[in-house]
């Protein structure tokens, strides 16, 4: 079961909770105006412990919330939001490079990994339906990738990332401005996510949404192809 952790000004108890069709354990913590950080620190570690003893490990955070460390020191921490970016990589590029006026047809989009894993073939197909200037920085062992896209797209994969406009990190990289960190470890875009109707009267205000939609897609409630951004 994942959790979902709150901020209430009033006293609430755990219990058993349904969040946009997902069970959670909802626990809370006591915030109220004027509350000390000492004390709104340990009551944070008691929820931890709570969590932990529960048998919990993965929890929804409040929005800008400031003590995931305290949480992963009692064993439990934040709903795993890799999986989602990486899946949503494409999609970033095409909004990075829109935002910065990049004529169509003119772009050059550059994949940078050390293994040629599933994301990465995946978000390297989908660039190139759309965009044929995209490279890897990758290894491609024999060049096999590289054939297998040429006979299904008839689109000639480039090799390494120089000149990139914009640079998709699935590994690490020294970063430069423009890049978009998708590696383990690295913080999620600041990139605001929007669902269908039916899917945002659902979520409630003040939950971490980047956290949420990852359970949500995880749990197979919608395919991937419906989450899209704000404007840039």
């Amino acid at each position: 079961m994942l959790g979902w952790l709150c901020w209430k000004e009033t006293r609430e108890e755990a219990g058993a909770a349904d969040l946009a069709g997902l069970s959670v354990l909802r626990v809370s913590v006591l915030r109220r105006e004027g509350t000390p950080e000492w004390l709104l620190r340990r009551r944070v570690r008691a929820v931890g412990r709570k969590l932990a003893r529960a048998g919990v490990r993965r929890v929804i955070w409040p929005e800008s919330f400031p003590y995931g460390e305290i949480l992963g020191e009692e064993g439990v921490f934040p709903v795993e939001t890799l999986a989602l970016w990486q899946g949503l990589a494409a999609k970033l590029a095409w909004r990075a490079l829109e935002a910065r006026g990049i004529p169509a047809g003119e772009e050059r989009v550059a994949v940078c990994a050390d293994h040629l894993t599933a994301a990465v073939r995946q978000t390297v197909e989908t660039l190139l339906r759309r965009c044929r200037r995209v490279s890897l920085d990758a290894p491609d062992p024999e060049g096999a990738f590289a054939r297998q896209l040429w006979r299904s797209l008839g689109a000639a994969l480039l090799t390494g990332e120089a000149g990139a406009d914009v640079r998709l990190l699935f590994s690490r990289r020294p970063e430069r401005p423009g890049d978009i960190p998708l590696y383990p470890g690295a913080r999620g875009p600041d990139v605001p996510l929007r669902l269908p109707k039916k899917w945002e009267e659902r979520i409630p205000a003040g939950v971490r949404r980047d956290q949420l939609i990852a359970a949500l897609l995880a749990a197979g409630r919608f395919p991937a192809a419906e989450i899209a951004f704000d404007s840039a």
